[in-house]
Parts: C-alpha cells; sequence; structure tokens
C-alpha cells in the first residue's frame, strides 16, 4: 500500500500535467487579483495539478507547489473557497519565501461514506496565492477512489458477492454421503439457514458429513464437491476432521481466486459432539452452539476479501493480511455463537417448545459469563477462591495473543473482547470492526472506534483487568443480550464495495 501511495504521489507532481488553468500570464492579468497588478509585479502561478486523485483512507491530499518568477517576493498559500473548504487545512510553512504547502484531508476520507457537499467523493476547494502584492486563485478537485489491496481480486470476489449479506446465498451448502443419516443432514441444513436469515448467508461455505467406515460410492456427494473446491482426486480415507479449513483453487488471491471455507466432521462425530454421549437435545445445543461458531469464522474471513483475515499461512495469503488478532477472532466468534443461539433457538424445530433455562445448561464455553470474570481476576490479583489456573499474577495481554503460534492459556485473553465491547458496542466488537478493517487494518479500525492505539489498547485493558476488588461485578455492557444481537444489525452492514 505504501508503494501505491508512492506511485500516486509520483504521478501527482511528474506526470499530474502542468499549471492550473486559472494561472495566467503577467500580460493577461488576472481575474483573481485583490488589486491591480503592478506591471512590475510577475504574479504567483501554481505549478501542481488541478485535477488530483488519491486513495481513501489517508490524510495527505497534496503538495500544492506555487512559484513566482520574483525570487524576492514572499509567497503564502491560503484555502479560500469551495464547497469542501472546512474539510482540508494547509501543513505549516515558515519559510520567507514558501513554494510549497502540504494540503490535508483533517480527517481521513471514507470512500463507502464521502464527506463532500455533494456525496460524490469528488472534494472540491479553491487555493489562493499570495505574493504580497497580487493573488492569484486556483479551484482544485479532489478525487477520493477505493482502496484494493490486489483490484482484479478484490473484483472477482465482490462480483461474487463474497462479503455482501443475503438471505440466499448461491452457495452455502451441507453435502452428506449416501450413508448418512437424513437427520444430520436436515439439522445441518436448518441451523446454516437460520444463519443465513440472522447473519447473513455468505457464499463459498461448505459443511460435510461423512462415514468414516463408508465406501468411496456412498461418500460420492462429498468427494465430487471437494475434488471440484481443492483440485484434485480424493478417496474416503483422505478425509479428517478438520473444521474450519480454507482451499484457495488460486493459491494466492488473484483474479483466478475460488476461495472456500469447509467444515469437515464425519457422522461418528456429528452423533457424538465432543464426547460424552449426551441425549440428542444436549447434543442438538453443541452443534448449534458449534456451527454457528465456525460459520462466524466465515463471516469475518468474508470481511478480509482478498487481503486474508489473521497474520498466518503468508503462502496463501498476501503478504499484508488486515492482521486480526487471535485474542478477537476467537472470542468474538464465542461471544457470537452464544448471543446468537439464545436470541434464535426457539426457531430450531427441536427447541421450539423449550425455555431459555433448558437450552443453556450446556455451552461450549464463554469469556462474558461473571464467574469467569472473577477466576481470571482472582487469578491475576493472586487471590483465594476459584480461579484460572492458566493465569499467573504476572501475565499480561500482549502481542502474543496476536497469533495462534503463541497465544497464551490464561482466560484474560479471552476477556479482551468484552472490554472492547464495554467500551464501544457489541455492533461494533462483530459489526463495525469487520466493516472496516478491509480499508484500515484490524488496529486501524478498532482505533478508530475507541480512540485507542494497539499499545493504549493493551496498557489500558491490563490496567482495568487488576483494578479494583477481584470479587467486583464486571463492568455495565460486560455481557452481549439479545438486544446486542438485534442492535448489530448484520444484514444491513455497510460492507466494503468495489
Amino acid at each position: 500500500k505504501a508503494l501505491l501511495f508512492a506511485v500516486i504521489h509520483l504521478c501527482l507532481f511528474a506526470c499530474g500535467g502542468g499549471s492550473s488553468t486559472n494561472a495566467v500570464s503577467p500580460a493577461e492579468g488576472s481575474s483573481g487579483n485583490t488589486g491591480t497588478p503592478n506591471s512590475s509585479n510577475n504574479l504567483p502561478t501554481f505549478s501542481s495539478s488541478d485535477n488530483i486523485s488519491v486513495v481513501e483512507n489517508q490524510t495527505n491530499a497534496a503538495t500544492v507547489e506555487i512559484d513566482d518568477a520574483d525570487s524576492d517576493d514572499s509567497l503564502s498559500l491560503e484555502i479560500s473557497d469551495g464547497a469542501d473548504k472546512d474539510l482540508f487545512e494547509l501543513g505549516v510553512c515558515t519559510a520567507s519565501r514558501c513554494t510549497s504547502n502540504s494540503l490535508n484531508f483533517k480527517s481521513a476520507p471514507d470512500f463507502e461514506d464521502p464527506q463532500d457537499a455533494d456525496t460524490d467523493n469528488i472534494y472540491q476547494l479553491t487555493l489562493s496565492a499570495s505574493d504580497g502584492s497580487d493573488t492569484e486563485t486556483q479551484d482544485l478537485n479532489i478525487s477520493v477512489t477505493n482502496y484494493a489491496f490486489i483490484f482484479d481480486a478484490k473484483e472477482k470476489l465482490i462480483a461474487d458477492e463474497f462479503n455482501m449479506p443475503t438471505t440466499n446465498p448461491t452457495e452455502n451448502l451441507c453435502i452428506v454421503g449416501l450413508d448418512v443419516p437424513e437427520a444430520q443432514k436436515t439439522f445441518c441444513e436448518e441451523v446454516y439457514g437460520l444463519l443465513h436469515s440472522t447473519l447473513g448467508g455468505y457464499p463459498n461455505y461448505l459443511h460435510v458429513i461423512w462415514n468414516e467406515d463408508g465406501s468411496d460410492d456412498d461418500t460420492r456427494p462429498v468427494l465430487d464437491k471437494l475434488n471440484y473446491v481443492r483440485n484434485t482426486t480424493l478417496s474416503v480415507n483422505d478425509l479428517s476432521k478438520n473444521c474450519l479449513s480454507g482451499h484457495d483453487q488460486g493459491e494466492r488471491r488473484t483474479a483466478t481466486t475460488n476461495p472456500y471455507s469447509i467444515c469437515y466432521e464425519s457422522m461418528q462425530w456429528t452423533a457424538d459432539p465432543f464426547g460424552g454421549d449426551d441425549s440428542d437435545f444436549i447434543e442438538a445445543i453443541e452443534l448449534s452452539l458449534h456451527y454457528s461458531h465456525e460459520y462466524f469464522h466465515h463471516y469475518q474471513r468474508a470481511h478480509a476479501l482478498e487481503r486474508g483475515l489473521d497474520y498466518q499461512d503468508d503462502r496463501n495469503n498476501p503478504s499484508t493480511t488486515v492482521q486480526a488478532p487471535t485474542w478477537w477472532i476467537e472470542p468474538a466468534a464465542v461471544a457470537f455463537q452464544n448471543a446468537w443461539f439464545r436470541k434464535n433457538f426457539a426457531s430450531l424445530n427441536i427447541f421450539s417448545n423449550s425455555t431459555l433455562e433448558e437450552v443453556t445448561q450446556r455451552n461450549i464455553r464463554t469469556e462474558t459469563d461473571t464467574a469467569t470474570y472473577k477466576r481470571v481476576r482472582r487469578a491475576l490479583a493472586g487471590a483465594s477462591g476459584d480461579t484460572d489456573e492458566n493465569c499467573t499474577t504476572e501475565w499480561m495481554l500482549s502481542t502474543l495473543d496476536e497469533t495462534y503460534d503463541t497465544w497464551t492459556e490464561c482466560g484474560g485473553v479471552g476477556l479482551a473482547v468484552p472490554y472492547l465491547a464495554q467500551l464501544t458496542s457489541w455492533k461494533t466488537v462483530w459489526v463495525d470492526i469487520p466493516a472496516h478493517y478491509y480499508d484500515l487494518g484490524f488496529w486501524g479500525a478498532l482505533e478508530k472506534f475507541t480512540g485507542l492505539t494497539q499499545e493504549e489498547f493493551y496498557t489500558n485493558y491490563n490496567a482495568l483487568i487488576r483494578s479494583g476488588d477481584p470479587e467486583d461485578e464486571p463492568p455495565e455492557g460486560w455481557a452481549s443480550t439479545d438486544e446486542d444481537i438485534t442492535a448489530a444489525d448484520f444484514l444491513n452492514m455497510n460492507y466494503e464495495k468495489l
């Protein structure tokens, strides 16, 4: 992206083209003068272009260059007019003869949320250059363009509606072997269908279920689909549980990219998820939470588009991803699965006559409840009582918790997400950050909504999680609610566009 900005800057001033159409020679006079020009005085002129294009999310707009044949004139520049003049500022120029000034947006423009007067992403202002005797003006048009890391890859994914929520995705399937119980396929389709109508349907997500002891013929529907996605030839013996696994036919994300998120789970595992040989009712709770958790990861990936989501797998992802940290990726999905299930469980047939108390008797795990909050805080404070044994008094949330390879086992990692929600809202955790991290990266999006840099966020969190008495209740807004799921408004998020 830095190279892209450098190329734009070079083109702007090396090939951007000539002087302003408003600049005139001394012999012609100037309609922009503050008075009658002195016959012996040369007028200041603009040597930088009056039509500029910049990429969104940067404050630097241009370096405005002016000139004057009178070498002893003291030159100055100001923003004098224009529909969008209040959105810009000039850098300080203290030299007695100032020949250039940096022109900046006061706030970095966002292509999806234009702030210019007619919201067409073309910002208009008038500059005035003075030599102390005469003044020359230039009308300036600054076009803001949409950021794209690899344009042709982004163009293809947008054309495939990869990051656009819909209640009816073109391909979002549960594929099962011929010898898999019909009830497993039906429940899979029912849960994902409910996710489509609430979180939104996103293409290229597959959930496959097969019989580990079955034949290739019985597994054929699964194998045929996977052979297409993975561009290979598989047998039933090649399959193993792996959720969520991505397959990208284009390898690096280019115009040929066809990325899939695939959840591989055998019928044996589906019949007894996570072990324990529980009742069908409990296993349905576990599967509902699990399916919604993994599908939320696909949602997170979809909004990173061709940039890639996290710090992992540099072979397949561009060298610069949105760099979403593991401490957000996983706990945000946990918080979503639990809040989504509490809000929507009654829409699933097996739970239609059940109470909330009945369906919340089994959660995979949670980071937002009071018990978890207190167990972590007791451990960090070295206090007595029920504690998180993976936490020590020295533990701190840090950059170690940004990757799967190095993140720590202390439950304090998971508490960073409710802390972020408490600072902002659960909508920010689930929707606003994914809607902005394609352009800004994860940390840029976090700073946009919290005002905190990466270092400040870690410092403030580590202080908060140790503050007060370990037995204090969590701050207001710590745990997500049904109202938070409704307010998130997933289906109407302002997703990245071409």
